[in-house]
């Protein structure tokens, strides 16, 4: 989850902003639909990334709380 989280985040960046030593230019300015659906896509996988850790350390508490 956290490598795809960051890759999108790395996309949308490029998406926007460009990598003009790769010669890639940014396409948000050109199609900025595409860049609302990006941004939203990027903020859904980090909640569900952070979402994963809570719940990930929720149940390695309460497993702790029943082995004691």
């Amino acid at each position: 989850m956290t490598s795809s989280c960051s890759a999108a985040i790395r996309e949308g960046y490029i998406a926007k902003y460009g990598a003009d030593h790769m010669g890639w230019m940014a396409i948000c300015p050109n199609v900025p639909d595409f860049c609302n659906k990006i941004t939203v896509s990027i903020a859904l996988s980090c909640i569900s990334l952070v979402s994963c850790f809570v719940l990930t350390v929720i149940s390695a508490h309460a497993l702790m709380i029943s082995k004691a």
